[in-house]
């Protein structure tokens, strides 16, 4: 099953608002959104404040009153899970088509999983597809890569490898990390772009970076004859130029080169 989306973005602003002005976390005035959200935000990580999650939905309502998208997104995840309240994909559904509605867009994101999977409604590609291009067009990464997915397979969209390839490197353009090696892959077999191993070795080698586990065990368990020629050649180059790999830029995947992946890999966090 997808998952449903929240995006914790409050976290980092949370815990320095909160060392600042532990009282405006904690005390904020019913009409003040920003505050709302910290509060809020607060109780549902358990940062600076005990996690509490039926006091984090009720802030999140409160905040959702006020007409922000991401609060009903939330308070719509809440229900999903059932945290603080019994589990409740319909209610759920409902919190998220208020988000949508007003312009959050992972809460259209929501919205589509919930299409596609048939959670708290019956299941409908079409609306599905619907909702992942909104999603998409307000910048949601997620929605884009699902959007591509669905005019990859033909699913209730006519089947284009153009259009897909268009919004995965539309998500890349967003640094979403999953799209890389997705992406990757259609320059390798020149699914709606060019063939250009030179291009699949770029974005493989920054899948790996963002510590993209299907990138490095599909690569682990690869065949040469998988790859396209001189592909493991630039990474290689690519390994070497960055610290990771002292060999031969021989285009051969043996343990050498596995290793410099070990050690190069999800070190974009650690730079």
């Amino acid at each position: 099953m997808l998952p449903i989306a929240f995006r914790p973005t409050f976290l980092g602003l949370a815990f320095a608002v909160c060392l600042a002005l532990p009282a405006a976390a904690q005390d904020s005035d019913a009409n003040d959104l920003h505050a709302l959200l910290i509060k809020a935000g607060s109780y549902y990580a358990g940062v600076i404040v005990p996690l509490d999650y039926a006091k984090a939905l009720d802030t999140y309502k409160q905040a959702a009153a006020l007409g922000d998208g991401y609060a009903m997104s939330m308070v719509g995840v809440m229900y999903d899970k059932g945290q603080s309240v019994p589990e409740d994909p319909v209610e759920a559904l409902a919190w998220f088509r208020k988000g949508a509605d007003a312009g959050d867009a992972r809460a259209m994101y929501n919205v589509a999983v919930d299409y596609e999977v048939g959670r708290g409604t019956d299941k409908d590609q079409a609306q599905a597809a619907v909702w992942y291009r909104k999603g998409a067009e307000a910048g949601d990464g997620a929605s884009m890569m699902r959007l591509g997915d669905f005019y990859y397979a033909g699913a209730s969209l006519d089947k284009s490898l153009k259009q897909a390839a268009a919004w995965y490197q539309k998500a890349v353009d967003i640094r979403y990390s999953k799209a890389y090696w997705v992406l990757a892959v259609r320059y390798m077999y020149g699914e709606g772009v060019g063939r250009d191993a030179h291009k699949a070795a770029e974005l493989t080698y920054t899948a790996l970076l963002r510590g993209d586990d299907t990138a490095r065990h599909t690569l682990d368990g690869a065949k040469k004859t998988d790859l396209p020629p001189h592909f493991i050649q630039y990474l290689q180059e690519m390994l070497t130029r960055d610290g990771f790999y002292t060999g031969e830029a021989d285009d051969d995947y043996g343990p050498a080169v596995s290793d410099a992946i070990a050690l190069a890999f999800g070190s974009a966090d650690r730079r």
